[in-house]
């Protein structure tokens, strides 16, 4: 087959011209093919050329793109291949063979790296973290041995931490309820319920010392006597049920509804 002409078509593209003037074929390959196969100085192509041609240019556009995704962040090597899937198997794993041999993707540094950032400047938990590298493509033997490191004393320094920004945040509530609340908090961001469960009695117990309890429920049933108050006994009762939902003593209930 005759390649009749080659030029520019855009920004590291060519536009090549193969056929007869009866009957003409374009391709549009990029310059590394241009240059890896030298065309600027063949006059033709034979079929197995030009189906080699073809293979290397698909190439060389899904490693130009991989380096598009890794030039904003890091990925494993399945969650790339999963960017790149259009560009077909083959391609892909071919791609993936050079970026492995070059150190552009190397899971194990990668999933190590996110783990250490993890560590440093989140607050998640072992199980939350082994989700979301799992779901980020890492293989499940390789993020049980990273995470391996997080051990129970690194838990309990994590918790705490959590503990104190929910805190923080929290409105006024009884020191039960703040537990609860701690609990709850905690075992969604992936911490063990064994390692964190003493430090919430631990939390709570610092609350029940600095909590005036009376107080607190004198300002709930300020705010809320208004909606529960001087109506029949059943409301009466479901107000009493409410306050001890969120934890306030029933001799102290008792003591300022009666």
């Amino acid at each position: 087959m005759r390649l009749k002409d080659i030029r520019a078509a855009g920004k590291k593209t060519f536009t090549v011209v193969l056929g007869s003037a009866a009957e003409e074929m374009t391709l549009t390959l990029r310059e590394e093919t241009i240059a890896q196969h030298g065309l600027f100085g063949k006059e033709s192509l034979d079929e197995k050329e030009l189906e080699t041609i073809k293979a290397d240019d698909a190439y060389h556009k899904a490693l130009a793109k991989a380096f598009d995704f890794l030039s904003r962040r890091d990925y494993s090597a399945a969650s790339l291949a999963q960017k790149l899937a259009s560009h077909g198997h083959k391609t892909v794993q071919r791609v993936l063979d050079h970026l492995r041999e070059t150190n552009y993707v190397d899971d194990e540094k990668t999933l190590r790296i996110h783990f250490e950032d993890a560590l440093a400047f989140s607050l998640q938990g072992p199980k939350k973290l082994r989700e979301r590298f799992l779901k980020d493509g890492f293989p499940k033997d390789l993020v049980d041995e990273v995470l391996s490191a997080y051990d129970e004393a690194t838990q309990r320094r994590k918790v705490r931490e959590l503990f104190e920004k929910t805190l923080r945040t929290l409105p006024r509530l009884t020191p039960r309820k703040a537990e609860e609340k701690l609990l709850a908090t905690a075992l969604r961001q992936g911490f063990d319920y064994d390692v964190l469960k003493p430090l919430a009695s631990e939390a709570r117990v610092r609350l029940e010392e600095e909590t005036d309890i009376e107080n607190l429920l004198l300002e709930r049933i300020s705010v809320l006597k208004g909606k529960y108050l001087g109506k029949d006994h059943k409301t009466k009762d479901r107000f009493m049920k409410k306050l001890l939902r969120e934890g306030f003593p029933y001799e102290l209930v008792r003591k300022h509804l009666d």
